[in-house]
């Protein structure tokens, strides 16, 4: 499994976790070594990333934490608080609240999904209802009297949430997403824009929000909110959708993978070059295959990088992680 954030990734393999973070240096991030985390429970099933934290999500549907802690987002309830060293503008080093080490989450479960955004996080529950600690705002707080739920996702400005009998909506700060559909099955948001996109019904993609680099895929950059008329970015076949800043993925049924929106770091999986061009930089308005990826049983997105999980259980990613639209192999501590 391979998580995503803009400066961030986490990877887990034979239930151990490895991270890094980046360093932004000339508009780039290097990402350093991973480190192994001593991430302690029940098989791990999968891991969830935000810019300054991340979460594990474990079979008997236990959770674990660890990262920024300013405003209780790893569960600062469960456990006391650390202070970890950053950085700051005049070159010295500050403290910040963390929790430093994967600390278990108390009081939530057992729990089937996990989303995190900036200084929140949210877990769905296996009853269909929704809990969430750190910042209320920006979604949680509508989240949480939700019930009947079946896929959450957190963006940059709200959450959304698709219920079981294929309804769809969103919190009150995002009042111009499509609510009529009926037949949807997940949502995806950008944590860094205002870009979503829902899992319909045959495998169908429809996106709203921000289309200055045409990341909703109908083949053009007009804003912002759909129209019925408006084409799907994809019609059919999809199973699984991921998003980054300014670009969405989704995983097809054959194991390809199609991507559009932002490329000016490759993470549509085509040279720079070859892209068409948008306000902002490189582009692409509709979804086009990636090249070289083996059949994929996952995909993931953050940032300017997009990764895939492969049927081997090998990872390849594209974007600035690995410095190359081509999709590369991951290598790491847990690749032996």
């Amino acid at each position: 499994m391979v998580a995503l954030a803009r400066n961030h990734y986490c990877v887990s393999a034979n239930d151990q976790v490895w991270c890094a973070g980046g360093v932004e240096s000339n508009a780039s991030y290097y990402y350093g070594t991973p480190a192994q985390l001593a991430v302690a429970g029940e098989r791990i099933s999968s891991i969830a990333v935000s810019m300054q934290h991340a979460c594990s999500l474990h079979v008997d549907g236990a959770v674990a934490c660890w990262g920024a802690n300013g405003a209780g987002e790893t569960g600062a309830d469960s456990a006391p608080r650390g202070t970890c060293s950053v950085a700051v503008t005049d070159g010295a080093s500050g403290e910040t609240p963390c929790q430093p080490n994967p600390t278990p989450v108390a009081g939530i479960g057992p729990v089937t999904a996990l989303q995190l955004g900036g200084g929140r996080s949210c877990a769905l529950t296996a009853e269909g209802a929704v809990e969430c600690w750190g910042h209320s705002e920006l979604g949680p707080e509508w989240l949480a009297e939700q019930t009947g739920v079946a896929s959450i996702a957190l963006g940059s400005q709200a959450a959304c949430a698709v219920f079981a009998d294929g309804r769809f909506g969103c919190s009150e700060t995002l009042p111009e997403a499509p609510t009529l559909w009926t037949d949807s099955t997940a949502v995806a948001m950008s944590q860094d824009t205002e870009l979503s996109c829902v899992l319909r019904g045959g495998g169908r993609v429809d996106c709203w929000g921000e289309n200055a680099a045409g990341q909703r895929g109908i083949g053009n950059t007009d804003p912002m909110i759909p129209l019925p008329e408006d084409p799907p970015a994809l019609a059919a076949n999809a199973t699984q959708l991921a998003i980054g800043e300014a670009h969405a993925c989704a995983l097809m049924t054959d194991g390809s993978i199609q991507c559009w929106g932002r490329n000016g770091q490759g993470q549509v999986g085509i040279p720079v070059a070859d892209s068409e061009r948008c306000r902002g930089g490189p582009c692409q308005t509709t979804a086009r295959t990636v090249a070289g990826v083996p059949a994929a049983v996952a995909v993931a997105a953050g940032g300017t990088t997009t990764c895939a999980v492969t049927a081997a259980r090998e990872i390849y990613c594209w974007g600035e992680l690995v410095q190359s639209p081509q999709p590369t192999l991951l290598q790491g501590p847990w690749s032996h």
